[in-house]
């Protein structure tokens, strides 16, 4: 009967031991998931209380059984909104009322703020890629146009690495600049011979006179260029090399 007893007793603290462990498990995966899903899906003024405020976090990991993002019906149609409104003050950004365009970034920013990670990193990824095909393009547009100067009747050919670009962004669904991505051939016909007519005056010029003309030519490209990464360290609070 001794032994029967100890035995009972061994067998409920084990048994006891083991709903203890299980229980800890539950409350420490609990505890990390509802961290992961405050980072992922809530604001950035969330992720610190899940990180030192345990309920917190658990509350955020039940959470994530009813979480409906940002109570937003249709996020696709708001971030291609989003997207549209960032490249309107990439454009307008140095050019339009200075004003308007603080206002209107001010404004943005505050909405992007209480955006979710994902839907924060999207719109943020899209400028970064915008930029990047904008920096491409202009770069191999005056590369060819160097050489056109130079070496004559010389056809442009986008690159594998422009389509690319091209490509990345089109994905992103704004209209507004895939019609003019999709228009850029004709509308190169068009500079074509514009830049013919200027390649007899630049022929004429000294090197000195050349090396000018590019550049006054080239210069109106890295305004725009330098106006828009300005636009995004505005916007996302980080420089864009």
């Amino acid at each position: 009967m001794y032994f029967i007893k100890i035995g009972k007793t061994m067998k409920g603290l084990s048994v006891k031991k083991i709903v203890i462990a299980l229980i800890c498990i539950l409350v420490a995966y609990g505890e990390i998931a509802g961290i992961y899903h405050s980072f992922n899906k809530h604001p950035k003024g969330d992720h610190l209380y899940s990180i030192f405020i345990p309920p917190w976090a658990w509350y955020r990991f039940a959470e994530t059984w009813w979480h409906n993002d940002e109570e937003c019906n249709d996020w696709n149609e708001k971030l291609k909104a989003d997207t549209k409104n960032c490249l309107i003050l990439f454009t307008q950004y140095g050019k339009g009322d200075t004003v308007e365009v603080n206002k209107a970034i001010k404004a943005l920013k505050l909405q992007f703020n209480k955006y979710p990670n994902d839907k924060y990193d999207y719109v943020k990824n899209f400028c970064r890629e915008y930029i990047s095909y904008y920096r491409f393009s202009q770069k191999e547009f005056n590369q060819w146009l160097i050489k056109f100067f130079n070496d004559g009747n010389v056809h442009y050919q986008k690159s594998n690495e422009l389509s690319t670009l091209e490509s990345n962004i089109s994905k992103y669904g704004v209209d507004e600049l895939n019609r003019s991505m999709k228009h850029n051939d004709s509308l190169f016909v068009l500079l074509y011979y514009e830049y013919n007519r200027m390649k007899q005056q630049y022929r004429k010029a000294a090197p000195e006179g050349q090396k000018q003309f590019l550049e006054v030519i080239f210069r109106k490209d890295n305004i725009n260029l330098q106006n828009i990464k300005m636009a995004y360290k505005n916007i996302f609070n980080e420089e864009i090399k």
